[in-house]
Formats: C-alpha cells, structure tokens, sequence
C-alpha cells in the first residue's frame, strides 16, 4: 500500500504506459492473426477500472466512453453480417473506451479511422491487398494518441 500512496502523483502516468503496452501487444496480435485476443480487452477494461479508483468523480464520463463506439460498432457488426468490423474491435473500443473516457475514445476512433484508411490506400497502391485488413492495429494507434494527447 506504501508503494500506491508514493506513486499518487504518478498513477495516471502509470496506468497511461500500461495502456500503451497492452495496446500495442493487441495490435501485434491483430496484425499477425486477426484476431484481438480476450486477455488483452481484459487488461484494458482492468486499467479503466483502476482509472475510475483513482478519479470517482469522473465514473459517467468512462462509462459513456465504454459504450460511446462500442454500441455503434455493433450495429455495424451485425448490419454488414460480420464483415465490417470484428467482434474484437468492438470489445477493444468498449475496455479502450472505460479508459479514456467518451470524449477521447471519439477522437480515437476518429483518429484509427484515418490512420486505416492510409494503411489501405498504402496497401492498394503496393497491391498487397491479400486478405481483409485488420482494424484493430490502426484503433489501437489512435487510441494511443487520444491517450497521449488528451
């Protein structure tokens, strides 16, 4: 408990690195596989728990962030018949969203967006268009910078 009471002034810091880390090991394994493995939604959602112990007060901003792109990417899931987007996305956006809270997790996607459609305009023009791209690399860059610079 000694250790969590000397890094109170470095909590936020520190659960922003986790985050980071744990983003970057989903889209290392989006990338190679396709898939966003459950262990690292997990690990996400955990780190948006500890966020919310260490502001309380700032709960419904996280819990609007948790269902902010979550819900919509679900409806997407099931209108393009699971073509769209993965189910892993949308548990990535729902644990990413408990963290950065709704306004953030809005420009993370905004960001992942754009972040995509360069990787696949760079794909096409290199024609290495094999199978479906993986989203979850690219919402995982903008959820980084909506966590670095928000």
């Amino acid at each position: 408990m000694k250790l969590w009471t000397l890094l109170s002034d470095h909590r936020a810091n520190l659960l922003t690195v986790l985050f980071a880390v744990t983003l970057l090991v989903c889209a290392l394994a989006d990338a190679r596989t396709g898939k966003i493995p459950p262990v690292c939604n997990f690990a996400l959602a955990g780190l948006g728990i500890l966020r919310l112990l260490c502001a309380p007060s700032r709960w419904p901003e996280h819990l609007a962030g948790f269902f902010g792109v979550s819900v919509p990417l679900l409806f997407v899931f099931g209108l393009t018949d699971e073509k769209g987007v993965g189910g892993g996305d949308i548990k990535l956006t729902a644990a990413a969203g408990l963290f950065l809270g709704w306004e953030r997790i809005l420009w993370a996607f905004f960001l992942g967006g754009l972040f995509s459609l360069a990787g696949f305009a760079f794909q096409r023009i290199k024609e290495r268009q094999k199978r479906a791209m993986a989203l979850g690399p690219y919402l995982a860059a903008g959820m980084l910078a909506a966590a670095l610079l928000g």
